[in-house]
């Protein structure tokens, strides 16, 4: 009897230990990363060619004021940050021995599913070796949003500043210490998914039998959070241009197909404004394809019209990208007045040059493909990596041993393994 409660117990403490060595295994989910999709060969081919001269250029840019990076002045900026804004709204993260760890307030607290951010994080940390890394991520549509303070990512004194990295910002001087990575949707499956739909559908209308007219679908998102309730919504570019569709449908078709908030929704059915939403092939029917600001500058909403062969009409705007730079009006797109009011001007011009207009589609569509397509978005995230490194003056082995032992700082490069270890934690009554 004592031998076979000895082997019952022996085969329980093999089956428990077992489960937990399988839930404890570095396994990373297929939803954590794109690795099902990523296009590794291009991007690693992109990586061993020559680094473009504007890319070098935005680099230098945006790391100019950048001095020596101590753990303390990022973990001192971080903390500032974290008080002014929702805690998703700015990540501390560090890359140590290629693994992706993020800190969080609560010790051990480990979000069940990754950010946009941290899985593309994890997606290039699968195709290649990343130096380690310390620093501040901020995943906010742009820097700063409308409904922000301007400053609110800015420490008091410059000299304790360090690089903020972002999607978009606001033109310099309005913005300093904010370098610009690709969106992070850009990253994500949708950009590589929407540049192989434009690719398809390129070509199969032909220009004669496209549609004239500028047409635009969208929502009401230039629109300030704290402003919904106030009539200067009807002023926004994308109502004004909403608004000129039905005073000349002969050159403009624009509407909104969603609205922010019931107010605007109902506004905007009130004066005839919305519309279903429509496909990008219903909107390559058409020559002239407007390009607006939302919460910040569009995307991948003006990559994909670069990309089709219909012409990309952008608003003139101080919001940038990390591209920005290297696109110019009259060469890639067409510009067009903030306020909207010159778009019936535009369009009559684009009619009357129309070797110009094919000129303008053919420079952006090379750029794109030859600059912008997925594989070029995580060069140029693996590129501002590399960069920020060379400013680090961080001892990371000691670092290391002390993201190990401080409860804050979790892997999550493998997100199951980080949940075991805190149900663990939770188990024998660590805080």
């Amino acid at each position: 009897m004592k031998s076979f409660l000895s082997l019952i117990f022996l085969l329980f403490f093999i089956i428990f230990g077992a489960s937990l060595a399988w839930r404890a295994r570095p396994i990373m989910k297929k939803n954590e990363t794109y690795n099902s999709f990523f296009p590794k060969e291009k991007f690693l081919a992109r990586i061993s060619s020559d680094v473009p001269d504007w890319m070098i250029g935005q680099l230098e840019a945006d790391f100019k004021d950048t001095g020596r990076l101590t753990v303390d002045r990022i973990q001192k900026v971080y903390d500032t940050i974290a008080n002014r804004v929702p805690e998703q709204s700015c990540c501390h993260y560090r890359i140590l021995n290629n693994q992706l760890y993020k800190y969080s307030a609560r010790k051990g607290a480990v979000a069940s599913r990754d950010t946009l951010a941290e899985k593309a994080l994890k997606t290039l940390l699968c195709q290649i070796s990343v130096p380690d890394l310390d620093f501040i991520l901020i995943p906010m549509d742009g820097i700063p949003e409308k409904h922000m303070p301007p400053d609110f990512y800015l420490m008091e004194r410059i000299e304790e500043q360090v690089p903020i990295l972002g999607q978009a910002k606001l033109k310099e001087p309005k913005t300093r210490s904010v370098v610009l990575i690709p969106s992070l949707i850009c990253l994500s499956e949708s950009w590589y998914e929407m540049a192989g739909e434009i690719l398809s559908i390129n070509g199969s209308i032909p220009w004669k039998e496209k549609k004239g007219g500028a047409f635009w679908r969208g929502g009401t998102s230039d629109v300030p959070v704290n402003e919904k309730n106030n009539p200067l919504f009807l002023r926004t570019p994308r109502w004004n241009l909403c608004a000129l569709a039905q005073r000349a449908p002969e050159y403009v078709n624009a509407r909104f197909y969603t609205a922010d908030s019931p107010m605007l929704f109902a506004t905007a059915e009130q004066e005839h404004l919305l519309s279903s939403f429509i496909s990008k092939l219903d909107h390559l029917k058409y020559k002239y394809l407007p390009d607006l600001d939302g919460h910040m500058c569009s995307s991948p909403g003006l990559l994909w019209r670069l990309l089709s062969d219909s012409l990309t009409l952008k608003q003139e705007s101080d919001q940038v990208q990390w591209f920005h730079a290297a696109i110019s009006p009259y060469v890639h797109y067409l510009p067009l007045a903030n306020e909207m009011n010159d778009v019936i001007e535009k369009v009559k011009w684009a009619e009357a040059h129309e070797k110009e207009t094919r000129h303008m589609i053919e420079n952006a569509n090379k750029f794109v493909s030859n600059h912008l397509m997925y594989e070029d978005c995580y060069r140029y995230l693996y590129l501002v990596l590399q960069k920020y490194s060379t400013y680090q003056d961080i001892d990371f082995k000691e670092l290391k041993t002390q993201t190990n032992k401080d409860p804050h700082w979790i892997n999550i490069h493998y997100r199951k393994r980080a949940e075991f270890y805190q149900m663990l934690r939770r188990k024998v009554g660590l805080r």
